[in-house]
């Protein structure tokens, strides 16, 4: 992976930057994947303007710019102050959304998202106590929503005439991360403590609590883990119960961080599970992406490709699962005409039934079709249907 920065004068912040994206992607990937800056002969997979009155009047930087943008590179501006972007930005970055800068470690977050390192469709349900924790679960959802999170909080996100219970089991599954507002009586909420929480632990779904200060030596949650709390103190809360301005920054950084690794962690076991899985019926699997394997039926040079695509959903199937498992099929098959349904979709039960009909119904009409595969179904399918294959 090879990311370019652009700067002039901005050296401090430019080294900070290199050191935060090197620690988040050695921390998301377990050292699997390296990162490679300004390499000359290596096309990047983003390029980086840190914005300047200096860097804007650089031939050199303004040169590079519009080549990055005549190749169709992915450019990311970052200015001080987005009120200043034009004055610190070449003319030729106007059209284009660029960002404000907050820190090195929000910024290395995005650009990781971007590059698909880290999960692009961020979804978190907010679970909290509404009599104690309302003003801290509006400011979240604010903050969240602007950061570009898709955000489950009953205040706002079930319509009238649904039932409660069921839309919010569904939401559950379709977020599959839950931010606890963990104040004094939580606990003792029916809805927070077995229908949120205690579903979120039991079906294993990504979860961060917010643990109030009067909390720090006896958790209303004691079976969440101390590594998935967040510890508030008197001083990270205004008088109207929410969080001050240094505090929610905080905050939310943490939440991009457990969001980004809990569901790339979810991902890689369930990718680990297939692929094992799949081993047992005796079928080798190779890595198709971060996604997807590959289960080989054709001898490489074959005309005709039966090969199973298979692609893992660590939250429920939507329809960008489908378009992206179409993606995959299309790069496998490079033109080569393709035997029979050869593509699975395998995810968890679960989720907004709207959506997974949307999903199914694109699997129906694309080419090959696509079959949808719980993980519990493989061992059966992979030593009946797929050794029929073989």
């Amino acid at each position: 992976m090879n990311i370019e920065i652009l700067s002039a004068g901005e050296a401090e912040r430019e080294a900070h930057l290199r050191k935060a994206l090197e620690a988040r992607i050695a921390e998301h990937t377990g050292g699997l994947e390296s990162i490679a800056f300004n390499d000359p002969n290596v096309e990047p997979d983003i390029l980086i303007y840190l914005g300047s009155r200096q860097a804007k009047a650089d031939p050199n930087i303004t040169g590079r710019i519009e080549t990055a943008l005549v190749q169709k590179w992915r450019v990311l501006p970052l200015v001080d102050h987005l009120e200043d972007y034009q004055n610190l930005t070449p003319d030729s970055l106007h059209s284009i959304n660029g960002d404000c800068w907050t820190s090195a470690g929000q910024i290395a977050e995005n650009i990781l998202r971007q590059l698909g390192v880290t999960e692009r469709d961020r979804r978190v349900f907010l679970s909290y106590r509404r009599r104690e924790s309302t003003p801290m679960a509006l400011q979240l959802y604010e903050k969240l929503h602007q950061a570009g999170y898709l955000v489950f909080l009953d205040y706002f996100s079930v319509e009238r005439g649904i039932r409660i219970q069921e839309r919010i089991q569904q939401a559950l599954d379709e977020m599959s991360f839950v931010l606890l507002l963990e104040s004094a009586g939580a606990a003792q909420s029916k809805w927070v403590a077995e229908d949120e929480i205690g579903y979120a632990l039991s079906h294993r779904l990504g979860l961060l609590s917010l643990a109030w200060p009067e909390l720090k030596s006896a958790p209303g949650f004691p079976m969440i883990p101390p590594d998935r709390r967040e510890q508030l103190s008197p001083d990270d809360l205004e008088e109207d119960g929410r969080l001050t301005s240094e505090a929610i920054e905080r905050t939310t950084l943490r939440i991009e961080r457990e969001h980004a690794d809990q569901l790339r962690a979810r991902r890689e076991g369930m990718v680990k599970n297939v692929s094992e899985l799949l081993a047992e019926a005796g079928h080798k699997t190779i890595r198709l992406g971060p996604y997807s394997l590959l289960q080989p039926r054709s001898a490489p040079e074959a005309e005709l490709i039966e090969d199973l695509v298979i692609r893992v959903c660590p939250r429920p199937a939507n329809h960008r699962d489908m378009f992206e498992l179409g993606q995959d099929c299309l790069r496998r098959r490079a033109g080569k005409e393709v035997l029979g349904p050869s593509a699975w979709i395998v995810s968890l039960p679960g989720g907004y039934q709207e959506n997974l009909d949307v999903a199914r119904w694109i699997g129906g009409i694309q080419n090959p079709q696509v079959s949808f595969v719980g993980p519990l179904d493989i061992p059966e399918i992979g030593a009946k249907e797929v050794a029929s294959r073989s």
